[in-house]
C-alpha cells in the first residue's frame, strides 16, 4: 500500500514497491509483510501510523521535500568549504544547478532505493519480528552482510548489473595478492563479521512498530564510496552463494539458522543440503576468489 497527497505520487511509489515483492519472495521463500510506503512533506506521522496498525512503514520524502533536503545539505557543504558567511549569487546559482542534477539522478535510481529499503523492513518482519536476540547489527540481529543482502536482492536488474560491474572493476584493479589482504575486497572473514560501513542508519528515526524514515545523503561524483563498495560486494557474494548452492532462496535457510542462534560458519559446517558449498570460511574464501576470477572472464553486456 502507498500513500501520497496525489494519485500520481501514490501510483509512482506503488510501481516501485510492487516490482520488489516477487524478488523478495524468490530469495526468502515467503511473501513480504503487509507494508505502507508514504510520501511525506514534514515529519512523517510515525506514532499515528503505528497506532493505526501499520507495522511495516517506509516514509519516503516527496519530490518537493527531497529538493528541500538536498538544497539544505548542499548549502551546508558549500558554507563549510568557504568557512561560513553568506553564499554569493554565483554560488547560489551553482547550488540550484547541483540540486537539480542530484534530484534527476535520484529520480533515475528511486525504484532501486525504494526496493532496497523495503527489503530491510520485509527481512526484519520475516525473520526477526519476535526475536529475543539482542540487536548488535545495524538493522536486525542478523550479521550486517546478511541484512544488507535482503535489501540488495530486492533491487532491480539494472542496479544489480551496475553493482556487479563496479565490483569487478575494483577487483581487477588490484593485484591478486592485494585482493585477499586483511580487510581487502576478497577478505571474506573480514566481510562476514564487519559492521556496515555506513553510520547513517544508526540515527535513522524509527519506532517499535517498524516505521522508518529514509535519510538523505548527498554524494557527488561516480566513484563508489565505502558504503557503495560494500553493497557491491554483498551483491556479488549473493551471486556466488546462489551459483554454488543452485538455490536462489539459500538466504532463507541461512537466516533461519541465524535466527535460531547459529553463526554463518557454524551453519556452513553443519549444513548438508548444498554439497558444493565449502564447509569453512577459509575454504569458502578460496573458492569465492576462484569463482570471481572465472566469472570475470565471462562475456558481459
Amino acid at each position: 500500500m502507498t500513500l501520497s497527497a496525489t494519485q500520481d505520487g501514490a501510483d509512482h511509489l506503488l510501481a516501485h514497491a510492487e516490482t520488489a515483492e516477487p524478488r523478495f519472495r524468490h530469495h526468502f521463500a515467503g511473501a513480504p509483510a503487509p507494508y505502507l510506503v508514504l510520501y511525506f512533506e514534514d515529519d512523517p506521522p510515525v506514532s499515528a501510523l503505528g497506532d493505526a496498525g501499520f507495522s511495516t512503514v517506509l516514509a519516503w520524502p516527496s519530490p518537493a521535500k527531497l529538493g528541500e533536503l538536498m538544497t539544505a545539505a548542499l548549502r551546508q557543504n558549500a558554507l563549510g568549504r568557504q568557512g561560513g558567511g553568506a553564499l554569493s549569487d554565483e554560488a547560489e546559482a551553482t547550488l540550484r544547478l547541483q540540486t537539480d542534477a542530484v534530484l534527476t539522478a535520484q529520480e533515475l535510481k528511486q525504484e532501486g532505493v525504494v526496493a532496497h529499503e523495503l527489503g530491510h523492513t520485509w527481512y526484519k518482519a520475516a525473520f526477526w519480528r519476535d526475536s529475543d536476540i539482542a540487536l548488535d547489527g545495524y538493522a536486525t540481529p542478523a550479521p550486517d552482510w546478511l541484512d544488507e543482502t535482503a535489501a540488495i536482492l530486492t533491487e532491480g536488474d539494472t542496479l544489480a548489473e551496475s553493482r556487479r560491474k563496479l565490483f569487478l572493476r575494483g577487483w581487477t584493479d588490484l593485484e591478486p595478492r592485494e585482493r585477499s589482504a586483511s580487510g581487502a575486497i576478497g577478505d571474506l572473514a573480514h566481510f562476514l563479521q564487519r559492521p556496515h560501513p555506513s553510520q547513517t542508519r544508526e540515527t535513522t528515526p524509527s519506532n517499535s512498530a517498524g516505521t522508518t524514515s529514509v535519510p538523505v545523503t548527498v554524494r557527488m561524483g561516480d566513484a563508489p564510496n565505502s558504503t557503495d563498495a560494500y553493497s557491491n560486494q554483498v551483491r556479488v557474494f549473493a551471486d556466488y552463494l546462489i551459483a554454488r548452492t543452485g538455490d536462489a532462496a539459500v538466504f532463507a535457510q541461512v537466516s533461519q539458522a541465524v535466527a535460531m542462534g547459529l553463526n554463518f560458519e557454524a551453519w556452513l559446517g553443519s549444513q548438508t543440503q548444498y554439497p558444493a558449498l565449502p564447509r569453512t570460511v577459509l575454504a569458502l574464501q578460496a573458492d569465492w576468489a576462484s569463482w570471481i576470477n572465472g566469472w570475470a572472464l565471462r562475456p558481459r553486456t
